[in-house]
């Protein structure tokens, strides 16, 4: 047997062990906090997991795309099912902090944290902030939300008060 022929039929022997190392897609997902990403997977998916819901969540718009929301700065990873329960991807996800409009204010050994338009500020506490101006903020805006929430619930059944 020649050089080139031994090259030849190890080359085909060793392709397809290679090809089932691979293993599924990866491919890396970056997303700000607080704002999202479009996932698009290259074949049908029927199930996809988030591996740290406290730093993405995820939400499914059809069998091949979906949105993957940063929540809080850190690196998690998204696992797509196929329908026989073979992993299709496994991407790692990556939040960034907020992009260049995000202002933290520093008053001795504490900080304050803004989302500053070239209008105005508003208040956007993260973990670190002071306890007390955290909870403060947070409750306002929990609760502005779910007022939100209550008014769209109730337009979308016919009556608004």
């Amino acid at each position: 047997m020649t050089v080139r022929r031994i090259a030849l039929v190890a080359a085909c022997v060793l392709a397809p062990a290679s090809a089932a190392l691979a293993g599924p897609v990866s491919v890396p997902v970056f997303v700000p906090m607080d704002n999202v990403a479009l996932v698009s997977f290259k074949a049908p998916v029927a199930t996809v997991y988030i591996g740290n819901p406290s730093i993405a969540e995820l939400t499914i718009l059809d069998s091949k795309h979906v949105f993957v929301l940063g929540k809080r700065f850190g690196a998690t990873n998204l696992i797509a099912l196929g329908a026989d329960k073979t992993i299709i991807e496994n991407d790692p996800v990556t939040v960034s902090s907020r992009q260049a409009e995000a202002v933290t204010v520093f008053r001795g050994n504490a900080t304050f944290n803004y989302v500053c338009t070239g209008l105005h500020c508003e208040t956007r506490p993260v973990p670190g902030d002071p306890k007390t101006w955290f909870d403060n903020t947070e409750t306002e805006a929990s609760e502005h939300e779910d007022a939100g929430t209550k008014m769209a619930g109730n337009a979308s059944q016919g009556g608004m008060h």
